[in-house]
């Protein structure tokens, strides 16, 4: 599923990137830095306590331990599932990177970071917060973003695709199709209710998106998983249902 340049162009054009959907992602991003602590978003990489026994064992790590593994003393756990062995030296890329949290830890480890997000005040943030091998892009750069095609090794999510309806997670997963390199991989976050534990406003995943709840997450079904990897060229490669973060990781390869 390779396409000329000009297809890639044509399909990075029918994107949704208005100046509406960017002015919304700064709002939401004002209110989250005003209603939660911003600390750990603001910290510059190099003001941050590196826990270097773990950046230099991190390559060995396994996926469950990568989850639950800190980089630095003042910020929380990981939470991505995927092998360091993914990560240290690759070129890692992550739409919806916000204000650079994982950003500036991936660069720790990295030999490249790429993020690529709706808000230009969380890039203006991240790019300020991140060490310089990391570069930040709106989504509305198409010329910029092609450079990276066929480049990346890694695409990561943190807490993403729990809150992309089908529509969404078709062209996040073309786009990452286009920047990935043969064999690339994306490790995906979907939402998988557990019995049990109580749950928030959760939609279908063909659902429409929500203006109301803007935070709510989307349920899919392995019908659905599959129907995705196929539109977008992917295999899946692995799953994992994490029963107490109720998320189903799905590790796609190009």
């Amino acid at each position: 599923m390779l396409f000329s340049r000009k297809q890639n162009i044509n399909f990075l054009d029918s994107i949704p990137s208005s100046a509406r959907e960017t002015e919304r992602w700064d709002r939401e991003w004002i209110n989250y830095l005003n209603t939660e602590d911003p600390r750990p978003f603001l910290i510059p990489y190099d003001n941050l306590h590196k826990e270097q026994a773990v950046i230099d064992n991190f390559s060995k790590l396994s996926e469950a331990e990568i989850l639950d593994v800190r980089l630095c003393q003042e910020l929380p756990a990981l939470r991505i599932w995927i092998p360091g062995s993914d990560l240290v030296n690759k070129k890692v890329l992550e739409i919806g990177c916000g204000p650079g949290f994982l950003g500036k830890q991936m660069g720790l480890v990295a030999q490249h970071y790429l993020g690529i997000d709706y808000s230009k005040l969380a890039l203006s943030i991240a790019k300020l917060v991140s060490p310089n091998n990391c570069n930040y892009i709106h989504i509305s750069e198409r010329q910029n973003i092609l450079k990276y095609a066929n480049s990346i090794d890694t695409m990561v999510g943190r807490f993403f695709f729990i809150h992309q309806n089908f529509d969404n997670a078709i062209w996040l997963l073309k786009l990452a199709h286009i920047l990935l390199k043969s064999g690339g991989v994306v490790s995906a976050d979907f939402y998988k209710p557990t019995s049990g534990i109580e749950q928030g406003i959760v939609f279908p995943a063909k659902h429409n998106l929500s203006s109301q709840y803007p935070s709510c997450a989307f349920e899919y079904s392995q019908l659905e998983i599959q129907e995705l990897a196929a539109q977008c060229g992917f295999k899946i490669a692995s799953t994992h249902h994490h029963l107490e973060m109720q998320r189903l990781f799905v590790r796609f390869e190009k």
